[in-house]
């Protein structure tokens, strides 16, 4: 019996072992900017010369104070610049990532990277993009993600540039970095552009996560939540003090 059961254990493993390996196919990004929308908030008013620009056409705007406004776009070269008169632009562009091969669903691999400028604007501000997959295996071919690069304009913090950082944000990710001002920039010399990578995977297009943050970017640091039983472990700490301090005060002097 011990014989057969090793003979079976060499065979499965010598068939695996010679099995031939996934088949991988090459999938690249290809990537496309729709649609510009904006809204100038109060208390801003009195814009002049407002652009939103690509490689293909340059776009007067002509904002009205709380109405929103809405562009599409297109682009050849994945860049958008918008901006008012000769302030700092803001910008946007995509690069993206090397040809991917790709031999199963669930596989992570880069995307591509999101290119941002910080400059002067009066509201918030939506670039949004289509992603698809190219691949010559049908399987892999003409998967998308569609998202939304949002632009929040934080007030400024005098001496804090990290907190006046205006906010980049992929809406349908639901992750975000800052972006300093340039004005304000900490760092030396002063920037005002950063970038992220946008990681995921097909099955369809599935954005995963930002990682590999750069330049004038910065992801804030948050505080992390306690787990449920940790928070329980500490309420219950925290209660049996409580009680022990009250005993101790109802307890008669000796």
């Amino acid at each position: 019996m011990k014989t057969r059961l090793l003979t079976a254990v060499a065979f499965v493993s010598a068939v695996v072992l010679c099995a031939p390996p996934a088949r991988a196919d090459p999938v690249t990004i290809d990537f496309t900017w729709t649609r510009f929308e904006s809204v100038m908030e109060p208390p801003n008013m009195g814009f002049t010369d407002v652009f939103v620009e690509t490689d293909v056409a340059k776009t007067p705007i002509f904002p009205v104070q709380g109405v929103p406004f809405s562009i599409p776009i297109t682009s050849n070269n994945d860049r958008v610049d918008f901006y008012a008169g000769v302030s700092t632009h803001n910008a946007a562009s995509f690069v993206a990532g090397p040809t991917a091969n790709i031999n199963e669903d669930g596989q992570i691999f880069l995307f591509g990277t999101l290119f941002v400028e910080n400059g002067t604007w009066f509201g918030p501000a939506d670039l949004v993009f289509t992603m698809t997959t190219v691949s010559p295996n049908g399987a892999l071919d003409g998967h998308t993600y569609t998202d939304t690069l949002r632009l929040t304009t934080n007030p400024f913090v005098f001496g804090d540039p990290a907190a006046g950082a205006d906010t980049f944000s992929l809406v349908a990710l639901n992750q975000s970095v800052r972006v300093y001002e340039l004005f304000d920039s900490p760092l030396i010399p002063p920037s005002n552009a950063g970038s992220f990578e946008i990681w995921g995977r097909i099955g369809s297009l599935i954005p995963l996560e930002i990682r590999n943050v750069q330049g004038a970017a910065f992801q804030p640091i948050t505080a992390p939540v306690p787990e449920p039983s940790e928070a329980l472990l500490m309420l219950s700490g925290l209660a049996g003090i409580a009680l022990l301090a009250k005993r101790r005060r109802r307890s008669p002097a000796r």
